[in-house]
């Protein structure tokens, strides 16, 4: 006999949320780090991001994994892996002119957002290029619409941080 569909409702898609209390915390470790002196420590792999709160107009701070560093330009592209969610995002789209601190320097930049497909190619080739990680935030991100690494562009929202120069 063939079971009722609603006696067996498929779980709801896990959602993750930015973190809270000693996750957080954690999570904002790094930022220590460059209050520090120490931010040099991570490397170009890693960024501080300043951001202006849109409600509060304070100065935030995020930091950030480098999916790619483009020398000829000097740009910088960075993910949030919570969408349109993260509150960085958010401040970014309200004011795209910031500064960011990376491999021990302070730079101008001016955020560019990038559409869905340029975020596909963009995390097809962080895949290539750091796979290990990649399986990770794949296992951390995915849910039942997702196939493969470069499906989370439709989750993700990338950003390439671009030199800039008034």
């Amino acid at each position: 006999m063939k079971a009722w569909p609603f006696l067996h409702p498929k779980p709801a898609p896990v959602k993750l949320e930015p973190p809270k209390g000693i996750a957080r915390l954690i999570a904002r470790f790094p930022i220590l780090l460059y209050r520090a002196g120490l931010g040099w420590i991570l490397g170009n792999r890693f960024l501080l991001l300043y951001h202006i709160g849109r409600k509060s107009g304070k100065t935030r701070k995020v930091v950030l994994e480098v999916l790619r560093h483009e020398p000829l330009d000097g740009s910088y592209l960075i993910a949030s892996g919570f969408g349109e969610r993260s509150d960085w995002y958010k401040n970014l789209r309200q004011s795209k002119v910031t500064e960011i601190e990376v491999g021990g320097k302070k730079l101008p930049v001016m955020a560019s957002f990038l559409s869905e497909s340029a975020a596909r190619d963009e995390l097809h080739a962080y895949a290539l290029e750091h796979p290990w990680a990649s399986r990770i935030l794949f296992a951390l991100f995915k849910d039942e619409h997702t196939t493969e690494w470069s499906d989370l562009a439709r989750q993700f929202r990338l950003v390439r941080l671009l030199r800039y120069t008034s």
